[in-house]
Protein backbone atom coordinates (compact mmCIF):
# COMPACT_ATOMS: atom_id res chain seq x y z
CA UNK A 1 0.00 0.00 0.00
CA UNK A 2 1.28 3.46 -0.90
CA UNK A 3 1.66 5.59 2.23
CA UNK A 4 1.66 9.40 1.98
CA UNK A 5 4.63 11.13 3.65
CA UNK A 6 3.83 13.51 6.51
CA UNK A 7 6.72 15.79 7.60
CA UNK A 8 7.04 17.62 10.94
CA UNK A 9 8.76 21.00 10.40
CA UNK A 10 9.61 23.80 12.82
CA UNK A 11 12.29 25.52 14.86
CA UNK A 12 13.93 23.67 17.80
CA UNK A 13 12.01 22.84 20.96
CA UNK A 14 8.49 23.48 19.68
CA UNK A 15 7.44 19.87 20.39
CA UNK A 16 7.98 18.07 17.08
CA UNK A 17 9.43 14.95 18.67
CA UNK A 18 6.72 14.93 21.35
CA UNK A 19 4.04 15.06 18.65
CA UNK A 20 5.90 12.36 16.68
CA UNK A 21 5.84 10.07 19.72
CA UNK A 22 2.20 10.89 20.43
CA UNK A 23 1.09 9.96 16.90
CA UNK A 24 3.02 6.68 16.66
CA UNK A 25 2.23 5.73 20.27
CA UNK A 26 5.85 5.09 21.22
CA UNK A 27 8.81 7.08 22.57
CA UNK A 28 10.92 6.58 19.47
CA UNK A 29 12.10 10.16 19.03
CA UNK A 30 14.37 11.75 21.64
CA UNK A 31 12.55 14.43 23.65
CA UNK A 32 14.55 17.02 25.59
CA UNK A 33 14.06 20.62 26.73
CA UNK A 34 17.47 21.37 25.20
CA UNK A 35 17.05 22.80 21.66
CA UNK A 36 18.55 20.96 18.69
CA UNK A 37 18.52 17.43 20.11
CA UNK A 38 16.91 15.91 17.00
CA UNK A 39 19.57 15.93 14.27
CA UNK A 40 18.83 12.62 12.49
CA UNK A 41 15.52 11.93 10.86
CA UNK A 42 13.02 9.51 12.39
CA UNK A 43 10.61 7.60 10.17
CA UNK A 44 7.65 5.56 11.29
CA UNK A 45 4.43 4.21 9.80
CA UNK A 46 1.14 4.90 11.55
CA UNK A 47 -2.53 4.25 10.82
CA UNK A 48 -5.40 6.67 11.40
CA UNK A 49 -9.03 5.88 10.53
CA UNK A 50 -7.91 2.99 8.34
CA UNK A 51 -5.43 5.09 6.32
CA UNK A 52 -1.69 4.42 6.55
CA UNK A 53 0.98 7.12 6.54
CA UNK A 54 4.74 7.50 6.98
CA UNK A 55 5.63 10.18 9.53
CA UNK A 56 8.99 12.01 9.28
CA UNK A 57 10.43 13.84 12.29
CA UNK A 58 12.96 16.46 11.14
CA UNK A 59 15.66 18.37 12.98
CA UNK A 60 14.79 21.83 14.31
CA UNK A 61 15.50 24.66 11.89
CA UNK A 62 17.70 27.58 12.96
CA UNK A 63 18.19 29.36 9.65
CA UNK A 64 21.71 30.79 9.31
CA UNK A 65 22.95 29.32 12.63
CA UNK A 66 25.17 26.59 11.20
CA UNK A 67 27.07 26.10 14.45
CA UNK A 68 24.06 24.76 16.35
CA UNK A 69 22.13 23.77 13.24
CA UNK A 70 24.45 22.32 10.54
CA UNK A 71 23.68 23.20 6.93
CA UNK A 72 23.03 19.48 6.26
CA UNK A 73 20.06 19.59 8.67
CA UNK A 74 18.70 22.64 6.84
CA UNK A 75 19.21 21.05 3.42
CA UNK A 76 17.66 17.77 4.51
CA UNK A 77 14.63 19.53 5.96
CA UNK A 78 14.20 21.33 2.62
CA UNK A 79 14.16 17.94 0.91
CA UNK A 80 11.62 16.60 3.38
CA UNK A 81 9.44 19.62 2.56
CA UNK A 82 9.81 18.96 -1.18
CA UNK A 83 8.94 15.26 -0.89
CA UNK A 84 6.18 15.41 1.75
CA UNK A 85 2.54 15.01 0.80
CA UNK A 86 1.43 16.83 3.97
CA UNK A 87 3.51 19.27 6.08
CA UNK A 88 2.84 19.96 9.76
CA UNK A 89 4.47 23.31 10.61
CA UNK A 90 4.78 23.41 14.39
CA UNK A 91 5.04 26.62 16.44
CA UNK A 92 5.11 27.15 20.21
CA UNK A 93 2.36 29.28 21.75
CA UNK A 94 4.35 29.59 24.98
CA UNK A 95 7.22 31.46 23.32
CA UNK A 96 4.94 33.33 20.93
CA UNK A 97 5.41 34.29 17.30
CA UNK A 98 9.11 34.69 16.47
CA UNK A 99 11.12 35.99 13.53
CA UNK A 100 12.32 32.43 12.89
CA UNK A 101 8.70 31.24 12.61
CA UNK A 102 8.17 33.89 9.95
CA UNK A 103 11.28 32.78 8.03
CA UNK A 104 10.19 29.14 8.09
CA UNK A 105 6.73 30.20 6.97
CA UNK A 106 8.25 31.91 3.92
CA UNK A 107 10.14 28.71 3.13
CA UNK A 108 6.83 26.78 3.25
CA UNK A 109 4.84 29.32 1.26
CA UNK A 110 5.14 27.42 -2.09
CA UNK A 111 3.68 24.32 -0.35
CA UNK A 112 1.01 26.20 1.62
CA UNK A 113 -1.82 24.15 0.08
CA UNK A 114 -0.36 21.04 1.70
CA UNK A 115 0.67 22.72 4.99
CA UNK A 116 -1.10 22.86 8.35
CA UNK A 117 0.12 25.47 10.84
CA UNK A 118 0.03 23.61 14.16
CA UNK A 119 0.12 25.82 17.27
CA UNK A 120 1.46 23.52 19.99
CA UNK A 121 1.33 23.61 23.81
CA UNK A 122 -2.21 25.04 23.82
CA UNK A 123 -3.47 23.38 26.99
CA UNK A 124 -5.82 26.03 28.43
CA UNK A 125 -8.23 28.77 27.33
CA UNK A 126 -5.70 31.54 27.89
CA UNK A 127 -3.25 29.93 25.47
CA UNK A 128 -6.10 29.34 23.01
CA UNK A 129 -6.52 33.12 22.86
CA UNK A 130 -2.74 33.65 22.56
CA UNK A 131 -2.70 31.28 19.56
CA UNK A 132 -4.65 33.90 17.56
CA UNK A 133 -1.37 35.81 17.05
CA UNK A 134 -0.17 33.10 14.65
CA UNK A 135 -2.97 33.84 12.17
CA UNK A 136 -0.84 36.82 11.11
CA UNK A 137 1.42 34.34 9.28
CA UNK A 138 -1.31 34.05 6.66
CA UNK A 139 -1.49 30.24 6.58
CA UNK A 140 -4.82 28.90 5.33
CA UNK A 141 -5.04 26.00 7.80
CA UNK A 142 -4.36 26.66 11.48
CA UNK A 143 -4.99 24.16 14.29
CA UNK A 144 -4.24 24.26 18.01
CA UNK A 145 -3.04 21.20 19.92
CA UNK A 146 -1.16 20.05 22.99
CA UNK A 147 1.12 17.22 21.86
CA UNK A 148 2.10 16.46 25.46
CA UNK A 149 -1.49 15.97 26.63
CA UNK A 150 -2.97 14.78 23.32
CA UNK A 151 -5.42 17.66 23.07
CA UNK A 152 -6.57 18.23 19.48
CA UNK A 153 -4.21 15.61 17.99
CA UNK A 154 -7.09 13.46 16.70
CA UNK A 155 -8.63 16.45 14.88
CA UNK A 156 -5.21 17.22 13.42
CA UNK A 157 -4.86 13.69 12.04
CA UNK A 158 -8.36 13.95 10.54
CA UNK A 159 -7.20 17.08 8.69
CA UNK A 160 -4.08 15.23 7.46
CA UNK A 161 -6.36 12.66 5.82
CA UNK A 162 -8.24 15.48 4.05
CA UNK A 163 -4.99 16.90 2.61
CA UNK A 164 -3.40 13.53 1.73
CA UNK A 165 -3.55 12.30 -1.89
CA UNK A 166 -6.62 10.12 -2.53
CA UNK A 167 -6.16 6.37 -2.55
CA UNK A 168 -5.33 5.17 -6.04
CA UNK A 169 -7.73 2.69 -7.58
CA UNK A 170 -6.16 -0.72 -8.10
CA UNK A 171 -5.86 -1.92 -11.65
CA UNK A 172 -7.90 -4.94 -12.75
CA UNK A 173 -4.76 -6.88 -13.68
CA UNK A 174 -2.10 -6.19 -11.12
CA UNK A 175 1.56 -6.74 -11.77
CA UNK A 176 3.75 -7.96 -8.94
CA UNK A 177 5.72 -4.90 -7.85
CA UNK A 178 9.28 -5.83 -6.85
CA UNK A 179 11.43 -3.21 -5.12
CA UNK A 180 15.17 -3.86 -5.21
CA UNK A 181 16.35 -2.34 -1.92
CA UNK A 182 19.44 -2.27 0.27
CA UNK A 183 22.26 -0.10 1.49
CA UNK A 184 24.39 1.70 -1.13
CA UNK A 185 26.77 -0.20 -3.40
CA UNK A 186 25.51 -3.74 -2.82
CA UNK A 187 24.68 -4.16 -6.53
CA UNK A 188 21.00 -3.24 -6.79
CA UNK A 189 21.36 -1.41 -10.11
CA UNK A 190 23.66 -4.14 -11.44
CA UNK A 191 20.94 -6.71 -10.75
CA UNK A 192 18.36 -4.63 -12.64
CA UNK A 193 20.75 -4.20 -15.59
CA UNK A 194 21.60 -7.92 -15.64
CA UNK A 195 17.90 -8.75 -15.84
CA UNK A 196 17.10 -6.22 -18.55
CA UNK A 197 20.29 -6.80 -20.53
CA UNK A 198 21.10 -3.10 -20.78
CA UNK A 199 22.25 -0.24 -18.62
CA UNK A 200 18.81 0.88 -17.48
CA UNK A 201 20.27 2.63 -14.40
CA UNK A 202 23.62 4.21 -13.63
CA UNK A 203 26.20 1.89 -12.07
CA UNK A 204 29.46 3.11 -10.51
CA UNK A 205 31.66 1.82 -7.68
CA UNK A 206 30.87 4.98 -5.72
CA UNK A 207 28.09 4.37 -3.15
CA UNK A 208 24.88 6.33 -3.52
CA UNK A 209 24.93 6.88 -7.28
CA UNK A 210 21.25 6.00 -7.70
CA UNK A 211 19.24 8.87 -6.26
CA UNK A 212 15.78 8.30 -7.72
CA UNK A 213 13.55 5.24 -7.83
CA UNK A 214 13.04 3.89 -11.35
CA UNK A 215 10.05 1.72 -12.35
CA UNK A 216 10.44 -0.75 -15.21
CA UNK A 217 7.59 -3.01 -16.45
CA UNK A 218 8.81 -6.54 -17.17
CA UNK A 219 7.33 -9.88 -18.24
CA UNK A 220 8.76 -13.27 -17.37
CA UNK A 221 7.15 -16.64 -18.10
CA UNK A 222 3.80 -14.98 -18.94
CA UNK A 223 3.66 -13.09 -15.62
CA UNK A 224 3.75 -9.30 -15.29
CA UNK A 225 6.12 -7.51 -12.95
CA UNK A 226 7.21 -3.98 -12.18
CA UNK A 227 10.85 -3.63 -11.13
CA UNK A 228 11.54 -0.74 -8.78
CA UNK A 229 15.23 0.14 -8.50
CA UNK A 230 15.65 2.21 -5.37
CA UNK A 231 18.33 4.52 -4.08
CA UNK A 232 20.50 2.93 -1.41
CA UNK A 233 19.65 3.34 2.27
CA UNK A 234 22.70 4.20 4.33
CA UNK A 235 23.03 4.15 8.10
CA UNK A 236 21.96 7.60 9.30
CA UNK A 237 25.21 8.33 11.15
CA UNK A 238 27.03 8.00 7.80
CA UNK A 239 24.88 10.40 5.79
CA UNK A 240 27.23 12.85 4.16
CA UNK A 241 24.82 15.21 2.47
CA UNK A 242 21.36 16.06 1.28
CA UNK A 243 21.42 13.84 -1.80
CA UNK A 244 21.78 10.69 0.26
CA UNK A 245 19.00 11.79 2.60
CA UNK A 246 16.87 12.32 -0.50
CA UNK A 247 17.67 8.75 -1.55
CA UNK A 248 16.43 7.47 1.81
CA UNK A 249 13.03 9.15 1.40
CA UNK A 250 12.64 7.79 -2.13
CA UNK A 251 13.62 4.30 -0.96
CA UNK A 252 11.04 4.39 1.82
CA UNK A 253 8.42 5.40 -0.75
CA UNK A 254 9.41 2.42 -2.91
CA UNK A 255 9.27 -0.02 0.01
CA UNK A 256 5.85 1.34 1.00
CA UNK A 257 4.33 0.72 -2.44
CA UNK A 258 5.91 -2.59 -3.44
CA UNK A 259 4.48 -6.10 -3.06
CA UNK A 260 7.85 -7.78 -2.53
CA UNK A 261 11.09 -6.16 -1.38
CA UNK A 262 14.22 -7.90 -2.64
CA UNK A 263 16.64 -6.98 0.12
CA UNK A 264 20.08 -7.10 -1.53
CA UNK A 265 23.03 -7.97 0.73
CA UNK A 266 26.68 -8.00 -0.29
CA UNK A 267 27.61 -11.66 0.23
CA UNK A 268 31.32 -10.82 0.12
CA UNK A 269 31.01 -8.31 2.99
CA UNK A 270 28.39 -10.23 4.94
CA UNK A 271 25.34 -9.00 6.84
CA UNK A 272 25.79 -5.58 8.46
CA UNK A 273 23.83 -3.44 10.91
CA UNK A 274 22.79 -1.24 7.97
CA UNK A 275 21.27 -4.32 6.27
CA UNK A 276 19.26 -4.98 9.43
CA UNK A 277 18.04 -1.38 9.35
CA UNK A 278 16.73 -1.74 5.80
CA UNK A 279 15.14 -5.07 6.76
CA UNK A 280 13.31 -3.28 9.56
CA UNK A 281 11.90 -0.75 7.07
CA UNK A 282 10.66 -3.62 4.90
CA UNK A 283 9.01 -5.55 7.72
CA UNK A 284 7.35 -2.44 9.13
CA UNK A 285 5.91 -1.68 5.69
CA UNK A 286 4.26 -5.12 5.69
CA UNK A 287 5.52 -6.13 2.24
CA UNK A 288 6.87 -9.55 1.32
CA UNK A 289 10.63 -9.95 1.70
CA UNK A 290 13.16 -11.96 -0.33
CA UNK A 291 16.77 -11.91 0.89
CA UNK A 292 19.12 -11.67 -2.09
CA UNK A 293 22.80 -12.35 -1.44
CA UNK A 294 24.60 -10.70 -4.36
CA UNK A 295 28.27 -11.04 -5.45
CA UNK A 296 28.09 -14.79 -4.82
CA UNK A 297 30.87 -15.23 -7.36
CA UNK A 298 33.31 -13.52 -4.95
CA UNK A 299 32.60 -15.91 -2.07
CA UNK A 300 34.90 -18.87 -1.46
CA UNK A 301 32.62 -21.88 -1.24
CA UNK A 302 32.53 -25.39 0.15
CA UNK A 303 29.71 -27.82 0.86
CA UNK A 304 28.67 -25.89 3.98
CA UNK A 305 28.76 -22.31 2.64
CA UNK A 306 25.00 -21.89 2.18
CA UNK A 307 24.36 -23.35 5.62
CA UNK A 308 26.83 -20.88 7.15
CA UNK A 309 25.03 -17.96 5.50
CA UNK A 310 21.68 -19.20 6.77
CA UNK A 311 23.17 -19.33 10.29
CA UNK A 312 24.50 -15.78 9.86
CA UNK A 313 21.05 -14.69 8.72
CA UNK A 314 19.46 -16.24 11.81
CA UNK A 315 22.03 -14.51 14.04
CA UNK A 316 21.95 -11.02 12.50
CA UNK A 317 18.32 -10.98 11.26
CA UNK A 318 16.44 -13.22 13.72
CA UNK A 319 13.16 -11.42 12.97
CA UNK A 320 13.39 -12.57 9.31
CA UNK A 321 13.49 -16.32 9.87
CA UNK A 322 10.45 -16.67 7.62
CA UNK A 323 12.14 -15.13 4.56
CA UNK A 324 13.66 -17.30 1.80
CA UNK A 325 17.23 -16.61 0.64
CA UNK A 326 18.56 -16.41 -2.90
CA UNK A 327 22.28 -16.54 -3.72
CA UNK A 328 23.16 -14.93 -7.05
CA UNK A 329 25.68 -12.86 -8.98
CA UNK A 330 24.74 -9.85 -11.06
CA UNK A 331 28.11 -10.11 -12.87
CA UNK A 332 27.84 -13.77 -13.96
CA UNK A 333 24.00 -13.69 -13.98
CA UNK A 334 24.02 -16.86 -11.88
CA UNK A 335 20.44 -17.55 -10.67
CA UNK A 336 19.51 -13.96 -11.53
CA UNK A 337 16.10 -14.88 -13.01
CA UNK A 338 15.16 -16.84 -9.90
CA UNK A 339 14.12 -13.48 -8.44
CA UNK A 340 10.85 -13.67 -10.39
CA UNK A 341 9.40 -17.08 -9.42
CA UNK A 342 10.57 -16.61 -5.82
CA UNK A 343 9.00 -13.15 -5.62
CA UNK A 344 5.80 -14.34 -7.30
CA UNK A 345 5.49 -17.15 -4.77
CA UNK A 346 5.81 -14.62 -1.91
CA UNK A 347 3.29 -12.38 -3.69
CA UNK A 348 0.73 -15.22 -3.79
CA UNK A 349 1.48 -16.16 -0.17
CA UNK A 350 0.76 -12.59 0.94
CA UNK A 351 -2.68 -12.73 -0.77
CA UNK A 352 -3.60 -16.05 0.82
CA UNK A 353 -6.80 -16.16 2.89
CA UNK A 354 -7.58 -19.00 5.28
CA UNK A 355 -11.23 -19.98 5.96
CA UNK A 356 -12.33 -19.29 9.52
CA UNK A 357 -13.26 -22.93 10.08
CA UNK A 358 -9.74 -24.11 9.21
CA UNK A 359 -8.22 -21.35 11.31
CA UNK A 360 -10.17 -22.29 14.42
CA UNK A 361 -9.37 -25.98 14.09
CA UNK A 362 -5.72 -24.97 13.96
CA UNK A 363 -6.35 -22.59 16.88
CA UNK A 364 -7.75 -25.31 19.14
CA UNK A 365 -4.84 -27.62 18.34
CA UNK A 366 -2.33 -24.83 19.10
CA UNK A 367 -3.94 -24.12 22.47
CA UNK A 368 -4.08 -27.83 23.35
CA UNK A 369 -0.34 -28.07 22.75
CA UNK A 370 0.52 -24.86 24.58
CA UNK A 371 -1.98 -23.13 26.88
CA UNK A 372 -2.30 -19.35 26.42
CA UNK A 373 -1.05 -17.01 29.15
CA UNK A 374 -1.00 -13.27 29.80
CA UNK A 375 1.78 -10.78 30.51
CA UNK A 376 1.26 -11.38 34.24
CA UNK A 377 1.57 -15.14 33.65
CA UNK A 378 -2.13 -15.85 34.18
CA UNK A 379 -4.22 -18.19 32.09
CA UNK A 380 -6.34 -16.59 29.38
CA UNK A 381 -9.45 -17.88 27.68
CA UNK A 382 -8.86 -17.39 23.95
CA UNK A 383 -12.19 -17.67 22.12
CA UNK A 384 -11.56 -17.74 18.38
CA UNK A 385 -9.41 -16.38 15.55
CA UNK A 386 -10.29 -14.89 12.17
CA UNK A 387 -8.31 -13.48 9.26
CA UNK A 388 -9.18 -9.81 8.87
CA UNK A 389 -6.85 -8.79 6.03
CA UNK A 390 -4.13 -9.79 3.58
CA UNK A 391 -0.99 -8.01 2.31
CA UNK A 392 0.25 -8.58 5.01
CA UNK A 393 -1.73 -11.54 6.39
CA UNK A 394 -3.56 -10.11 9.41
CA UNK A 395 -5.42 -12.07 12.08
CA UNK A 396 -7.55 -11.03 15.06
CA UNK A 397 -7.81 -13.21 18.18
CA UNK A 398 -10.71 -12.66 20.59
CA UNK A 399 -10.31 -13.59 24.25
CA UNK A 400 -11.85 -13.26 27.72
CA UNK A 401 -9.95 -12.30 30.82
CA UNK A 402 -7.88 -9.50 32.25
CA UNK A 403 -4.44 -8.55 31.03
CA UNK A 404 -2.80 -8.82 27.65
CA UNK A 405 -1.57 -11.84 25.74
CA UNK A 406 2.13 -12.36 26.44
CA UNK A 407 4.52 -11.54 23.56
CA UNK A 408 6.00 -15.03 23.83
CA UNK A 409 2.59 -16.55 23.15
CA UNK A 410 2.07 -14.20 20.22
CA UNK A 411 5.36 -15.44 18.72
CA UNK A 412 4.23 -19.01 19.35
CA UNK A 413 0.99 -18.47 17.43
CA UNK A 414 2.79 -16.80 14.52
CA UNK A 415 5.22 -19.71 14.27
CA UNK A 416 2.38 -22.24 14.36
CA UNK A 417 0.50 -20.29 11.66
CA UNK A 418 3.56 -20.53 9.43
CA UNK A 419 3.98 -24.24 10.17
CA UNK A 420 0.38 -24.94 9.19
CA UNK A 421 -0.38 -22.44 6.41
CA UNK A 422 2.96 -21.25 5.04
CA UNK A 423 3.00 -17.48 4.46
CA UNK A 424 6.56 -17.80 3.20
CA UNK A 425 8.35 -14.46 3.07
CA UNK A 426 5.38 -12.54 4.51
CA UNK A 427 5.25 -10.72 7.85
CA UNK A 428 2.22 -11.78 9.92
CA UNK A 429 0.22 -9.31 12.01
CA UNK A 430 -1.74 -10.50 15.05
CA UNK A 431 -4.28 -8.36 16.90
CA UNK A 432 -5.77 -9.43 20.23
CA UNK A 433 -9.18 -8.10 21.20
CA UNK A 434 -10.16 -8.66 24.81
CA UNK A 435 -13.67 -8.85 26.25
CA UNK A 436 -14.58 -8.01 29.82
CA UNK A 437 -15.21 -11.04 31.96
CA UNK A 438 -18.91 -11.42 32.95
CA UNK A 439 -19.87 -9.99 36.36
Amino acid sequence: MSRPLVALIGQPNVGKSTLFNRIIGSKLAVVSPQPGITRDRNYHNYTWNGREFTLIDTGGLEIGNYERNPKEVYDQTELAIAEADVILFLVDVAQGLTALDEEICQMLRPRSQKTILVVNKVDNNQREIAALDFYSLGMERVMTISSEHGRGVGDLLDEVIVLAPPLAEEEEVEACKIAVVGRPNVGKSSIINAILGKNRVVVTPKPGTTRDSVDTPFEYEDNKYILIDTAGIRKKSRLSGSAEYYSIIRSIRSINRCDVACLVIDAHEGITAADAKVAGFCEEAGCGILLVFNKWDLVEKDTHTVKKFEELKEFHLPFLKYTPSLFLSAVTKQRIMRIFPDSLNIYHESHKRIPTSQLNKFFRDAMDNHAPFSTNNRRLNLLYITQTDARPPTFTVFYNGRGKVAPAYERYLKNRLRDRFGFVGCPITLFFRGKKAPQ
